[in-house]
């Protein structure tokens, strides 16, 4: 469906609220981490955990359904479970989800302080399917925090050695449309993107900064029922990166796609995805 389609919807009702094509990635890739510069409280600076030691520790959570709400930010659990809400109960359900069996993984530094992103390729029976993790270490602290955590659909592996961070980020908003794990989709949105996507229409959008009706529609117009997504070329312009794509599945019918990101504070946000 062309967005032209999406915007007669639209108009019906609102609801209230890379520098080369992918390539598999076969084997593990770690780098030294480099040592903290300062100790909290003084006294000798801490050495950050080995990258391949805590990538181990992570999956063997994982496989062993081990994975609990402490072992996540704070910030990536009020993304999954507002405050207030039950979210331990329901991060730990919702983790719950991710035992499975591990075939192969990779692990990508993406900066000094330890902060590294494992691909996860898992399923027996569709060895395509993946896991994307973020493990964040604090400064001085002994065990990383996992900052991020999403399944992606059926897909070639994704070339996430140049470019890491912000190839993962456009990654990783691609995939939890597709899966529609719609809030973790949200949370990469820059918030001047979300008020040109889905402009506020009354005093509560206002506060918010966007129309949780309206932005849910275009999100749902932009996956349709495509189940499945190949990544190619990421290209450059400034401080930005645009990676494009193509939606498949399960039908004929393709849909090609970009996405663009800019730096955001000390990450990554989309600044514009755009479809035919």
């Amino acid at each position: 469906m062309k967005f032209v389609r999406l915007a007669v919807a639209l108009c019906v009702g609102l609801a209230p609220a890379c520098n080369k094509p992918a390539a598999p990635v076969t084997t593990p890739t770690t780098a030294t981490a480099k040592p903290l510069t300062v100790a909290p409280g003084g006294g000798p600076t801490p050495t950050p955990p080995d990258p391949a030691k805590s990538g181990e520790t992570f999956l063997a959570a994982l496989r062993d359904r081990k994975l609990t709400p402490a072992m996540l930010t704070p910030e990536f659990k009020a993304v999954l479970a507002p405050a207030g809400s039950g979210s331990d109960w329901a991060v730990g359900n919702w983790l719950g989800s991710f035992h499975t069996d591990i075939q192969n993984r990779a692990a990508y530094p993406l900066d000094a302080n330890s902060t590294l992103v494992f691909g996860i390729s898992m399923g027996a029976f569709n060895p395509q399917t993946s896991t994307y993790c973020k493990l964040v270490t604090p400064p001085g602290a002994a065990e990383p925090l996992v900052a991020w955590l999403h399944a992606s659909p059926a897909r070639p592996a994704v070339d996430l050695s140049t470019d890491t961070a912000p190839k993962f980020t456009a990654v990783a908003f691609v995939d939890t449309l597709l899966t529609k794990q719609t809030p973790l989709a949200v949370s990469l949105l820059a918030p001047a993107a979300l008020k040109r996507l889905a402009p506020p229409l009354d005093d509560d959008d206002a506060k918010l900064g966007y129309n949780r009706g309206l932005l849910s529609l275009k999100l749902g117009g932009f996956r349709e029922s495509f189940t499945s997504v190949t990544y190619g070329a990421a290209t450059k312009a400034g401080a930005n990166l645009t990676l494009a794509g193509e939606l498949t599945g399960p039908g004929t019918e393709r849909r090609k796609f970009t996405v663009t990101v800019a730096p955001a504070g000390a990450g990554w946000l989309v600044e514009d995805f755009r479809h035919d």
